[in-house]
């Protein structure tokens, strides 16, 4: 299959959650590919029908905003979507710090997504999670990156995306970038 994909110059590969199954053993097969493969990895868990106009994308740093790029950009060409872009800090962030992500949220938003239907926020919260799945109901799809924890480390802290994957009601893509593998650094 990766003989296949560079082959043929692929520029995603894009992974359905099994119904049934251990979800471990799907976690392990993503890892196995992505660490071979060159180009993002984007693993999709669909609950209904796919609909791409109401779009959430929460994120803890900006530069999963770069790795989600390409795969935002091809949606926002395809369905002209609205997006809402929600970066999570920690509950005890100070003023400055939520002003600071606020500034450098909207800079990135008029570099990369000036003509484009786009809300945002940046947010303390105390869980992660719950802000997600509550900030979910009012999206048909949510878009974030993979941990960038892999192997044992994963296995023992787990990873905010799983825990959306796993909890969430909408339709969940995540994106697992080329260069997050240690192998795929140099290429």
């Amino acid at each position: 299959v990766v003989t296949a994909l560079e082959y043929n110059n692929v520029k995603a590969v894009v992974l359905g959650y099994s119904v049934g199954g251990n979800p471990r053993d799907f976690h392990n097969l993503i890892d196995t590919v992505a660490e071979k493969i060159h180009c993002p990895l984007v693993a999709v868990r669909f609950m209904g029908p796919l609909h791409f106009d109401r779009i959430l994308v929460p994120f803890l740093s900006l530069y999963e905003l770069d790795e989600l790029l390409p795969v935002l950009e091809a949606i926002a060409i395809a369905a002209m979507p609205k997006f809402t872009f929600m970066q999570l800090l920690h509950l005890d962030s100070r003023k400055e710090e939520v002003a600071a992500s606020k500034y450098r949220l909207q800079e990135w938003l008029a570099d990369n997504f000036y003509d484009i239907h786009a809300s945002h926020a940046v947010e303390p919260v105390e869980s992660r999670l719950e802000r997600i799945l509550q900030e979910a109901r009012y999206h048909n799809l949510v878009i974030m990156t993979a941990a960038h924890r892999y192997g044992l480390p994963r296995k023992f802290f787990g990873s905010l995306s799983n825990s959306v994957v796993r909890n969430c009601q909408r339709t969940v893509m995540v994106v697992y970038s080329p260069d997050r593998y240690p192998d795929n650094s140099s290429q």
